[in-house]
């Protein structure tokens, strides 16, 4: 006799935890970077997206709009930086000769 007994069937449903996170970094890093701070976050925010492009196909755009989001705040925070290294060479009267 044959046992009847029925096994769930389990499906996988690969997860996009590394692309939500990315995300969520480009979107905070992208909100702290006129002040200069976001140097650190969005490079974390990018390792977590591209780990997310490899791992997670499901998840294609959340990862890219968070390595997006995280190369614009990048952008946005040299240019800021830049700006806030002038400000105090121009107050400390260095005048660049």
């Amino acid at each position: 006799m044959s046992d009847l007994t029925a096994e769930p069937v389990v499906q996988h449903h690969p997860g996009r935890l590394l692309s939500i996170l990315s995300l969520i970094g480009g979107i905070i890093s992208v909100i702290i970077s006129a002040a200069g701070w976001g140097i650190i976050l969005p490079i974390v925010a990018i390792v977590l997206g591209l780990l997310g492009r490899a791992r997670e196909r499901s998840g294609k755009r959340i990862w890219l709009t968070g390595v997006l989001l995280s190369i614009a705040a990048l952008v946005v925070s040299g240019i800021s930086l830049y700006y806030q290294y002038l400000t105090v060479m121009a107050v400390a009267g260095f005048t660049g000769g």
